[in-house]
């Protein structure tokens, strides 16, 4: 299971740095554009994909995320396939607390509790602070092809032809600058990007982002991982009514509680 974690953190790092008129536009134009209006999204819904395949082990995930800012409300829905099992998972995020469910029970907690158990906590304010929607960094936008259809922007980036080493190369890169946790920056020192292909979907009246797809094929550890990820993104400003259930509160039970319980089994 050690080897997903790795996999699944490598993935999670290439997502988190991408989100998340008469001629058509260039793809640095579009992005500008994009940048903009990102920082106007308020609230939204985001619907992942994620499939990994590493000789015959696959692992998929499944996330559906509601969420609005300030006060921060983060709701995910997420199942994990792999190894045989699936693993369903609910929680609620805020600021300082977070409610989970996990194996039918729902437990509670604050960032001091959770982070004691390994769980990181997201920076909220850092990443306000920081949010926009990109489709990369401007070595990635001038190898990016853009077509006009509809009311849609699509732009296109495939790193397995001449560009391939620049692209990987810039890839792994954005990779690790978009993660600061020491133990995930060091999972990066031994993977080697052998393709990548991107497609980012942008409305074109509002700039937003509609669906980001990747694929990418690489080696860690010696193992060669392929991985396929979709988001799809919608009811950006119009999904404000996200609140934690009074019934989740209700039967929730206080990690607190629970560590407590086991420090007197223990003794």
């Amino acid at each position: 299971m050690m080897k997903w974690k790795k996999m699944m953190a490598t993935l999670v790092a290439s997502s988190s740095m991408l989100l998340l008129a008469a001629c058509t536009p260039s793809a640095q134009k579009i992005n500008e554009k994009m940048e903009d209006a990102g920082q106007d999204v308020k609230n939204g819904r985001v619907e992942m994909t994620m499939d990994l395949k590493s000789g015959d082990e696959k692992i998929q995930v499944a996330s559906d995320m509601d969420f609005k800012l300030k006060p921060a409300l983060f709701k995910q829905e997420l199942t994990l396939k792999g190894d045989g099992q699936t693993i369903p998972v609910t929680d609620y995020i805020t600021d300082d607390e977070q409610y989970m469910k996990l194996n039918g029970e729902w437990i509670k907690g604050d960032k001091d509790t959770f982070k004691e158990v390994g769980v990181e906590w997201p920076d909220f304010e850092k990443e306000e602070k920081n949010r926009t929607y990109s489709a990369g960094s401007e070595k990635l936008l001038d190898e990016m092809e853009v077509n006009s259809k509809d009311n849609t922007y699509t732009m296109t980036l495939k790193g397995d032809s001449k560009n391939k080493k620049s692209v990987v190369k810039e890839v792994k890169k954005m990779m690790t600058s978009a993660v600061e946790n020491e133990e995930t920056k060091n999972l990066f020192k031994d993977i080697k990007v052998q393709s990548v292909d991107y497609t980012y979907k942008i409305d074109k009246d509002s700039y937003l982002p509609k669906n980001y797809q990747v694929k990418m094929k690489y080696k860690q550890d010696g193992e060669t991982i392929n991985a396929k990820m979709n988001y799809d993104y919608s009811k950006l400003n119009k999904n404000k009514d996200i609140k934690i259930p009074a019934q989740v509160k209700d039967a929730a039970i206080d990690l607190n509680d629970l560590n407590e319980l086991a420090e007197m089994e223990d003794y």
